[in-house]
């Protein structure tokens, strides 16, 4: 095996500087303080590592983790990660969060002099770009820490615990210092910043309450070529110093002309404050304040009107508009984006829970979770029916236990739910951890007369939702590689949790309206039978009668369950026979003297897509007028509810199960 040799060239003078072979598999094992070498020798100031013979091609895609289809994705997976991250580094009850944006561009010096080569390579229209003026965006944190920990750590030494947050920004990818409780913890939000930049490149200034100001850029491209080289996508702006024979690139500090040339561009307002400024340079031409309002509006208003995050919007113009606990709801309403009346609403149930102690704490249910066998005291029963009855906003505590395998030790926890009533409405509900949104917790539920708002906050609780978040930090799944395996009956309490709203309303109305079949089989008729089907069972009158309600079930035990509902509609129940993630495609049609009333459906009898329908423990796949496609997400079963029909027809429904195949 030939030695391991280092060269490194300084550009300005062409030197070619040979060091002796080192033993890096050994370096790579312990922790390495570097040494620094004489500023005569410093090479460019962006630093890219050449590709190794034999090395993986790696374009990184870790920007991807937080796309989706919305046009202000962008935004909103910047300002999400951004506050986050402000939000976990508080060292008080509030945090402030200055963004500027400036879209009549600066000029930009040197600071992007050699990187220009790099982005050359990729795509002759980026290499250009730096000689543009630089439209860019400034996102800066106040009563935070900063990025704390050892600049000069190069190596990560998986026997301590140490939490070198500057390491794990600038060096670490798909890692973090922040325990799982915490808002982010996956390592890779921190390229949202960059996938808001044209160039994919960053700019962060820190200063920390050891006294010490730090400066250093990030650019995330691909493998590319450049002057005949072949180089891996990550590159440094930094100062080059020499580690046991190689380069490496440490943060800028004030008295480096670098560091003073970054702040003169830039409008970075930080002086002696601790906390972190991030600079976007080219930045993104979708990316303007009016969605960045939106973003932080959609995203953090919860945050705001708790009173513990500050944020302070500037552009051009130089105009400060502050976003507080005081001028939110007046923010929302001028808001230019719309869609915000559901923010309005999380703000008000958000302030409940704030202002009001839960006028119910349900029973603990127990450490193996199941709605469907849940029951709620009479006396709850009253005191929500009333709240209900009342139309006024009131909260429920829902117990829990959290039993993490390694602890070896269940503890208890809970979680809170804000309702508001709404006569005859139906929503999704919403879901919170600690602050941050997680928006897609209430996909495929509803409930039906209230509005609702779910906080986890709790320790145990909180921790562990965190490890079933994606890197997106938009969904609760306990296939997550953090999550599987590391708690009992873990799933279970994901779909307990994302369940709770429409489970609590079921069952404070439990007992005043019984599923009765008898009453049923008058409204329901018996669907047609296919050849090769099971043929349908009659249920709950004699047989020969007319009007029986009826559901075809193509195996043994049933799996389903019909019902009427309301006198207009239907409830169809999976039960917990149901495997988790099976899939069925519920027809529904008027009962016809001839012919099959499927196919002789009119769109003139009824709309499935105009009618009132509540799902819990369901996510609708597809919705068409006389049909809808339906994913049962635990084994725990769920239910289907449509309303709306014509009393006075028979009406005739059917639920096949659909092969993933």
């Amino acid at each position: 095996m030939r030695p391991a040799w280092s060269i490194r060239v300084d550009v300005a003078s062409f030197r070619a500087l040979a060091f002796l072979p080192t033993d890096r598999e050994h370096a790579s094992r312990r922790l390495v303080r570097a040494r620094p070498i004489d500023k005569t020798l410093q090479t460019v100031d962006w630093t890219f590592l050449r590709q190794r013979p034999g090395g993986k091609r790696r374009d990184p895609t870790q920007g991807e983790f937080f796309a989706n289809d919305r046009p202000d994705s962008l935004a909103d997976g910047l300002i999400r990660e951004s506050i986050q991250n402000s939000l976990d580094a508080g060292t008080g009850e509030r945090v402030s969060v200055a963004i500027h944006t400036n879209h009549r561009g600066v000029t930009t010096g040197t600071l992007f002099s050699s990187l220009g080569q790099h982005l050359t390579a990729i795509d002759p229209h980026l290499g250009s770009l730096v000689h543009e003026p630089c439209r860019y965006l400034i996102v800066e944190d106040f009563e935070t820490t900063g990025l704390r920990g050892d600049p000069q750590q190069f190596f990560r030494d998986e026997t301590t615990d140490d939490r070198n947050e500057f390491y794990f920004f600038f060096r670490a990818e798909g890692r973090s210092s922040k325990a799982g409780g915490k808002r982010g913890s996956w390592g890779v939000g921190k390229y949202t910043f960059a996938r808001a930049s044209r160039i994919r490149t960053i700019f962060g200034i820190t200063r920390r309450d050891d006294g010490r100001a730090l400066a250093m850029g990030q650019s995330i491209l691909v493998n590319h070529q450049a002057q005949g080289l072949h180089y891996e996508p990550d590159g440094t702006w930094g100062r080059v110093i020499d580690v046991q024979g190689d380069d490496a690139t440490v943060p800028f500090e004030p008295g480096d002309p670098q560091f003073d040339e970054l702040h003169s561009h830039f409008s970075i307002s930080r002086s002696d404050e601790t906390g972190l400024s991030i600079v976007v340079p080219f930045l993104d031409e979708g990316v303007d304040v009016d969605v960045i309002r939106a973003a932080v509006l959609r995203n953090y208003g919860v945050a705001i009107a708790s009173g513990g995050l500050v944020v302070q919007l500037t552009s051009d113009t130089g105009d400060a508009e502050y976003i507080d606990q005081d001028s939110l709801v007046a923010t929302i309403k001028k808001a230019k984006t719309g869609g915000f009346k559901d923010i309005e609403r999380e703000v008000r149930l958000a302030e409940h829970l704030r202002t009001h102690e839960p006028i119910v704490a349900l029973e603990p249910v127990g450490s193996h979770p199941q709605w469907n066998t849940y029951e709620m005291a009479p006396t709850q029963q009253a005191a929500l029916r009333n709240a209900l009855e009342r139309e006024k906003i009131f909260s429920v505590r829902v117990p829990v236990v959290v039993d993490r395998k390694s602890d070896n030790s269940p503890v208890e926890s809970w979680f809170d739910i804000a309702f508001e009533p709404a006569t005859g409405e139906r929503s999704i509900p919403v879901f919170y951890r600690r602050g941050i949104r997680i928006s897609d917790a209430g996909r495929g539920r509803h409930t039906a007369g209230a509005h609702a708002l779910v906080t986890a906050t709790d320790g145990p609780l909180a921790t562990m939702l965190g490890f079933a978040e994606g890197p997106a930090h938009t969904d609760w799944s306990a296939s997550t590689d953090r999550f599987t395996g590391q708690y009992s009956h873990g799933r279970d309490w994901i779909s307990f949790v994302k369940r709770a709203p429409a489970e609590v309303l079921r069952l404070v109305w439990a007992g005043t309206v019984q599923e009765n079949r008898t009453a049923a089989a008058s409204f329901f008729a018996l669907p047609p039978t296919n050849a090769g089907a099971r043929k349908a069972t009659k249920i709950g009158t004699p047989e020969g009668e007319t009007g029986i309600a009826s559901i075809r079930a193509n195996a043994k035990p049933q799996t389903t369950v019909i019902t009427k509902a309301g006198g207009t509609g239907f409830r169809l129940r999976f039960n917990e026979l149901n495997k988790a993630d099976t899939e069925y495609l519920i027809r529904a049609a008027y009962d016809t003297t001839r012919g099959d009333p499927f196919t002789n459906w009119s769109p003139l009898d009824f709309n499935l897509t105009e009618l009132r329908l509540d799902i819990d423990g369901i996510e609708v796949l597809d919705l068409e007028p006389h049909a809808v496609r339906v994913r049962v997400l635990s084994a725990e079963g769920g239910t289907v509810e449509i309303r709306g029909f014509d009393r006075f027809r028979d009406l005739i429904v059917r639920a096949d199960p659909v092969s993933k195949t």
